[in-house]
């Protein structure tokens, strides 16, 4: 029932996000990058982002619980990613259920 009750919370603190949305038009993600930007593994592109988010250090936990989870949804799916491009996603979609506003989703989506 504690975890059914948690699990109702986060997803209206999700759908309440709405709220900090402006109604502008912006441009898809496709245009924000180069074609020929290479892909760099996982460890490397949470550099950046650990020093805004701690808890995102690749060797942190949570990027370990993102690889192990990405590794699940291969074998399951039989995804034609990379584990390190499906930990991305996971990593993404995660909640920090301690501070809403330090979920990646969350940053990612405010700095967008």
């Amino acid at each position: 029932m504690g975890d059914q009750k948690h699990g109702n919370q986060q997803a209206a603190q999700r759908v309440a996000d709405v709220e900090r949305e402006d109604g502008a038009l912006r441009n898809t993600l496709s245009n924000m990058f180069s074609s020929t930007l290479p892909v760099v593994p996982l460890a490397t592109a949470l550099e950046p982002v650990a020093r805004v988010l701690p808890k995102l250090h690749a060797s942190g936990a949570t990027a370990k619980q993102a690889i192990r989870k990405a590794r699940q949804v291969q074998r399951k799916t039989h995804a034609h990613m990379t584990v390190d491009e499906c930990a991305s996603v996971v990593l993404y979609t995660m909640e920090d259920v301690e501070r809403h506003e330090e979920s990646l989703y969350f940053v990612m989506n405010s700095a967008l």
